[in-house]
Formats: C-alpha cells, sequence, structure tokens
C-alpha cells in the first residue's frame, strides 16, 4: 500500500507547503539554506528505522566541494522521509530525488540528531546539471528561473560561489560560516551503511521522497487518512 503525503500537506500544514513551494528569488534561496555542498550520490537504499518504525531513504553523498555552511566531512548522509520497502511505501510529492550517480549541488538543513541531513526545502534545494550553448557547466533544477531572481539566468558553480561570497560579505547570509573552497577535507567517517545493522535492507534506484522529518504529527495524519481513503475505495469496488 502506498500513502500520498501532498493533500495532508497542502490542507494541514498550508503555511509549510506554501513556504517550501512559493516563488522565490535564487538568491534567497541560498540565503535561507544553512548549508550548500557539491558533490554526488553513491550509494541509495530504503530501511525501516529502529526508532519510530517508519520507512526512510538514505542516501549516501559524496562531497566535492563544502560551498556554504558548517559542513567539513568528505561524505554525509541525506535522510528523507519515506521510499519503497517491499509491499510498503510512502510518497511525498515535491520531495528532492536522488538517485545513485546523480552529481548535484545540495541545498541541506542543519544536522539532524542521528548525524544525517535533509534536503532544504524539498526539490527546490536540489540542483542537477545541464550545459549551455558554450559548454559551460550551469544549474538546473526547480529553484531556478524566478521572476523575482536578479542573477544571472544561467548559474555556474563559480556563480553560486561568488553570491555565498557576496552574501557573508555583506552580512546577509544565514547564520551559518562560509565553507572554504580549499578547505582540507577530513577521511570519510563512517556511515549508517557501515553499522551492520541486521535488518533487511533494500537498495534502490527509485524516486526518492523527502518532506520535513522534524513534523511528525502529520506523518500520523497521513497514514491515518490514507488507510481510510483506502479503506473507503475497497467498499466502493
Amino acid at each position: 500500500m502506498i500513502l500520498i503525503a501532498q493533500f495532508v500537506l497542502s490542507t494541514i500544514y498550508p503555511q509549510l507547503w506554501a513556504s517550501t513551494f512559493e516563488d522565490k528569488a535564487f538568491e534567497t534561496r541560498v540565503n535561507e539554506a544553512p548549508n550548500v555542498v557539491y558533490g554526488s550520490v553513491s550509494r541509495v537504499e530504503v530501511r525501516r528505522s529502529k526508532e519510530d518504525g517508519r520507512i526512510y531513504t538514505y542516501s549516501e553523498f559524496d562531497v566535492k566541494e563544502p560551498i556554504k555552511g558548517t559542513i567539513s566531512s568528505a561524505r554525509v548522509e541525506i535522510k528523507t522521509l519515506g521510499g519503497r520497502l517491499e509491499t510498503e511505501g510512502l510518497i511525498v510529492p515535491g520531495s528532492a530525488k536522488l538517485s545513485e550517480g546523480d552529481e548535484v549541488v545540495l541545498f541541506l538543513g542543519t544536522q539532524n540528531s542521528d548525524g544525517t541531513h535533509s534536503v532544504h526545502n524539498m526539490m527546490m534545494g536540489r540542483y542537477g546539471f545541464s550545459y549551455n550553448s558554450k559548454g559551460e557547466k550551469i544549474l538546473s533544477g526547480p529553484g531556478l528561473h524566478s521572476e523575482k531572481d536578479t542573477v544571472p539566468k544561467e548559474i555556474t558553480l563559480e556563480n553560486l560561489r561568488k553570491i555565498v561570497q557576496t552574501q557573508k560579505s555583506n552580512g546577509t547570509g544565514h547564520e551559518t560560516q562560509i565553507a572554504k573552497k580549499d578547505a582540507v577535507i577530513p577521511d570519510k567517517p563512517k556511515s549508517h551503511f557501515d553499522e551492520g545493522n541486521a535488518e533487511k535492507r533494500q537498495e534502490i534506484d527509485t524516486d526518492s521522497t523527502e518532506t520535513n522529518s522534524n513534523k511528525s504529527t502529520w506523518i500520523w495524519a497521513i497514514v491515518i487518512i490514507g488507510l481510510l481513503i483506502w479503506l473507503i475505495r475497497r467498499r466502493k469496488k
């Protein structure tokens, strides 16, 4: 059974939904993000949490460059609520899609209590790459091309660095330190993937899903309302 969370987000928590997907200038999104990192996804898997019994998707992210924030390790784990595990799953429309091999820039929140990070503002915090007519590598993603933008329409990594540096110099950036481009990155830390967890794990290449894991109240609302809808439709059949 797959549960869909969009209607709960948009009806029970309209302010959260609106603030995540409202039209914002790209530089505003950069400003609001605690961390900005460039790198690639080396592994993705889904498993059920031993702590709360919920299904989460874990993406192992190798950091090539910490552009903004306090992240200094060479590898971070991205934890997102939802995913597909055997016959169960939770789909959260608007979530950040991460697949093995993706080369992306991620806007991340502060570190979670278990050492993982979540993508800031869901899909608005994920940026892939494309090439312009000049052969330059530019960012691509739904968080770009706002009518409110004052930055170039085509954003390169260098443009992104300059935006972060300018906000830092002007004192307008998020209250986290800017990461130095040439900072020494320590050895990759041991992650949850290496802990020898006895529970069954299933590697996936699917649409990973993401929402704010700290909003635990609406999670139960999703489950209850989803079950009711499923039961109603089953009876109609």
